[in-house]
């Protein structure tokens, strides 16, 4: 990890990240909905007592993902290499502390993973 440049700015480049905390631009849609027309699915939906079939605007893009050289990817993940597999970008707020909730709190911040650790080495009496 001692290769990571953290820019002035806080951000850093990544390749993948958790989605939970993503913003993500609507041109990143319309960019991965041309390039994999093979996305497009319907959506059934009750609306009352009618099932209605949504047919345009629904893509499968955050679908898991078998890969050769990592095995099995979450959703998240295999989203995020369709985006730099064409291309994309992806940048993390590495100064940010985000916490997410579920059974756990779990908290983090990138910019902590990438200090030098401090170890008090005075001798105590």
């Amino acid at each position: 990890m001692e290769n990571v440049k953290i820019g002035t700015d806080g951000f850093v480049k990544i390749t993948a990240g958790p989605t939970g905390f993503m913003m993500i631009k609507r041109e990143v849609f319309e960019k991965l909905a041309i390039k994999y027309p093979e996305k497009a699915t319907v959506n059934k939906q009750l609306v009352g007592n009618k099932v209605e079939i949504m047919k345009e605007g629904w893509y499968t893009f955050f679908e898991t993902a078998q890969d050769p050289e990592h095995g099995y990817l979450g959703e998240d993940i295999a989203f995020c290499k369709l985006w730099v597999n064409m291309g994309g970008e992806i940048h993390a707020d590495a100064r940010t502390a985000l916490t997410h909730f579920g059974s756990h709190a779990f908290t983090g911040s990138l910019d902590l993973m990438f200090k030098p650790k401090q170890v008090d080495l005075t001798l105590k009496p």
